[in-house]
């Protein structure tokens, strides 16, 4: 039983690893040789990485595939969206199951609706991208 649960937690440290690394790697590869003028899209390093994370929580499968699915996702996104925008989106899709008046000010806005309509887009098409199942 004791095994059982350290390979689990190396293996698991390894998918951490190897995710954190990959990301790493794609986001300074993506901007070297450019000015940050000419960066387009040029999300934070950080915010990719818990792109991530999250996206690898999320969709299970193995770990090594989906590190790199998981990378390719994060860069259709920045593909598709500014990160400030990208930053409001999130927070908007974060914020909707928030009880209360902060909660319901995101729920019940049509502006901040068409925004979360276009969140959902973006994530859809970076999943379709790079081969993520989505949910039926």
């Amino acid at each position: 039983m004791i095994k059982s649960k350290c390979a689990r937690y190396l293996l698991r440290a390894d998918a951490i690893r190897a995710a954190l690394i990959a990301t790493l790697l794609v986001a300074s590869a993506s901007s070297f040789g450019q000015t940050p003028a000419e960066r387009p899209n040029d999300y934070p390093t950080l915010a990719r990485v818990e792109y991530v994370f999250d996206c690898l929580n999320e969709n299970p499968g193995p770990r090594h595939e989906m590190v790199y699915k998981c990378v390719c996702a994060a860069d259709r996104v920045a593909e598709a969206v500014p990160y400030d925008r990208w930053v409001d989106l999130s927070t908007f899709f974060n914020a909707q199951p928030i009880a209360g008046e902060r909660g319901a000010y995101v729920r019940e806005r049509s502006d901040i609706q068409a925004q979360l309509k276009s969140y959902r887009e973006i994530q859809l098409n970076a999943k379709k991208a790079c081969f993520i199942r989505t949910a039926q």
